[in-house]
């Protein structure tokens, strides 16, 4: 069993850069299983927040996240079945990729 470690690094935007684009955190990682394990995980969280009606213990935890990251029902509306579509970006999440990280 392998462990992987997932760097964070707080970007420190200028303001103009807060308004823009809101990058509130730099990942870095070196295992694309990692990447994509957090993107299945952050568009189940997302969809199960975006739905309203579901009174599911699961759901209402998941509408406090998004609320705690100032999301609300408009920013939540995109489409979490695409895969092309960047839910980090509607986060504040950048991810990178190193090479040769050990």
């Amino acid at each position: 069993m392998s462990s992987v470690q997932v760097a964070v690094a707080a970007s420190v935007p200028n303001m103009k850069t807060i308004v823009a684009k809101q990058t509130r955190y730099r990942l870095l990682y070196t295992d694309e299983m990692v990447k994509s394990r957090y993107d299945a995980v952050l568009r189940t969280t997302m969809s199960l927040a975006s739905h309203e009606k579901r009174s599911s213990s699961n759901a209402r935890l998941a509408q406090k996240a998004m609320k705690y990251r100032n999301l609300d029902q408009a920013k939540l509306a995109i489409n979490y079945t695409d895969p092309n579509v960047d839910v980090f970006h509607h986060m504040g999440i950048q991810w990178c990729k190193v090479e040769g990280c050990t």
